[in-house]
């Protein structure tokens, strides 16, 4: 901008904070406290654009200043000052809160600017994020299209030396020298993860070059690429956490050496229908296994056996009908294991020998029985039934040291489950608790029985065991219990939702 442009530029934000600011202090009494408090908010913004005005009149043109204007009748306004010009685009995105039209370029910036503010006081009139080396950002996941063009220069705002781990996400196209030349700016970095989505483009020699040079953590996610050749990943030396969804690999025939790096392996909804035995046999090193989602119908008893560190198994939603619990022996350290099979309640039971299921570390176990088993082996904290007919609840007593519980019913399930205080009288250190009614069509039956959780609230009081309903509505009945939630049941809850991968990021 040249000068007369500046001070006009400059001039109308003060004029815009002295409209707004009259316009807040109509119906203000002058001896109350937000008259004061907006006043000296004010002289504040009003002295910082005089500053950035005066400097950019000095031929500084790397500072630039713009408004925000928040919602909150208390805050005036946020003066945020950068080393560059913002585009009006991005300037509106921040006001509104989200992206607004925005090409690769200004999501980059947004985002940047977005995460650099929320670190701030609330209250913070002026925000100065001109010195780039103080803006400190440890950890960023960006979405952003095409990684192309003048785009690295979109991460001029922050300090990129103290970068740690940097995921860019919903990727069509990445321009080889431009991550390139991003990763060698980024010298503390620990882990790079790449997420392409419905297109996939990398040049697996550039990954290879970029590991060589500095030594970093590399994830690979695919999400929609129809027809993708898993094998053809094996280019890449090293891959640390692969996911691949909804990318129809059919078929898994043995992952070769070069994945023997991995670690977290999620292929969920790929249309895989076969797993060959020796399919995971190099992978010693996984920690996690995903293949939920898929049309799976057996599995072989050797498939997991050179699986030592295997923490995290997922064959939910498949359509196994029978599992030979000796398949499990070799996975001595696994911790969270989800066999809830097929997509509905009709005749999807898996079919398992839970009295020869002996995992000493297992915590998690999520199933479909039509009744809840006695699980005498198994010393679980948090237990997911799907797919209930039985209405008994006395198996859990089993489980005294259950956290969590989830309870499924069945649709043909026409009454409420019984409850049996003695039961949760022995659930002691429970905190999280969940009945859930699927394809139960009679909302009114529903209404009628809530007296039913009522009297277990009533029941809990008596027995010092605290928990409150959150909500009832129609399906859905949970109880929330009024205790710390600690961090084991904040990863299992993160499970229940995106299974392998929300782990990876609590682990």
């Amino acid at each position: 901008m040249d000068k007369k442009n500046i001070i006009d530029y400059y001039g109308d934000l003060e004029h815009i904070i002295d409209l707004k600011c009259e316009l807040l202090l109509f119906n203000c009494e002058t001896d109350s406290p937000l008259y004061n408090s907006l006043n000296k908010s004010r002289d504040q913004l009003i002295s910082a654009i005089q500053n950035v005005c005066n400097q950019s009149l000095s031929n500084n043109h790397s500072i630039y200043g713009f408004l925000l204007m928040p919602e909150e009748r208390h805050i005036l306004a946020k003066f945020i000052i950068t080393n560059k010009k913002i585009s009006h685009n991005v300037q509106t995105s921040l006001s509104l809160d989200r992206e607004n039209c925005l090409d690769s370029y200004e999501k980059i910036e947004f985002y940047l600017l977005k995460c650099l503010i929320d670190q701030r006081s609330q209250d913070e009139n002026v925000i100065d994020l001109s010195d780039n080396l103080k803006n400190t950002l440890y950890e960023l996941t960006i979405q952003v299209d095409h990684f192309e063009g003048n785009i690295c220069q979109a991460f001029e705002i922050i300090n990129k030396q103290k970068i740690k781990s940097l995921c860019l996400s919903r990727l069509k196209s990445v321009e080889e020298n431009q991550l390139s030349e991003l990763v060698s700016q980024l010298v503390s970095l620990e882990e790079l993860t790449l997420g392409f989505y419905k297109q996939f483009q990398l040049n697996f020699e550039q990954i290879n070059q970029l590991q060589k040079s500095r030594a970093f953590n590399f994830n690979l996610s695919i999400d929609n690429v129809k027809n993708m050749d898993i094998q053809s990943l094996g280019q890449i030396d090293k891959i640390d956490q692969l996911r691949i969804q909804e990318s129809n690999l059919f078929k898994l025939n043995k992952l070769e050496s070069n994945f023997t790096n991995v670690k977290y392996l999620c292929l969920n909804w790929n249309n895989i229908e076969h797993v060959s035995e020796d399919t995971f046999s190099a992978l010693s090193d996984l920690i996690a296994l995903d293949i939920g989602g898929n049309e799976i119908t057996n599995l072989n008893e050797k498939l997991f056996e050179n699986l030592k560190n295997l923490q995290f198994l997922n064959l939910r939603h498949n359509y196994i009908n029978e599992i030979d619990t000796r398949c499990f022996n070799f996975a001595e350290n696994l911790e969270f294991l989800s066999l809830i099979n097929g997509y509905y309640d009709g005749h999807d039971e898996l079919v398992v020998d839970f009295d020869s299921l002996c995992l000493p570390k297992l915590k998690y176990l999520a199933i479909r029985c039509n009744q809840i088993p006695i699980l005498k082996n198994l010393t679980l904290d948090f237990l997911e039934v799907k797919g209930l007919r039985d209405k008994a609840l006395e198996n859990l007593r089993f489980q005294s040291r259950l956290k969590g519980l989830i309870l499924v019913f069945s649709y043909e399930t026409n009454y409420m489950p019984e409850i049996d205080k003695d039961v949760f009288k022995n659930l002691s250190h429970l905190v999280y608790l969940v009945f859930r009614f699927d394809y139960i069509f009679d909302a009114q039956h529903v209404v009628e029985n809530q007296h039913v959780y009522k009297d277990l609230v009533r029941q809990a009081d008596q027995m010092s065991f605290p928990i409150s309903i959150v909500y009832l509505y129609l399906f859905w009945i949970k109880f929330f219990i009024k205790a710390r939630i600690d961090k084991f049941l904040q990863r299992i809850l993160c499970f229940k939702f995106s299974i392998i991968l929300s782990l990876l990021v609590n682990k």
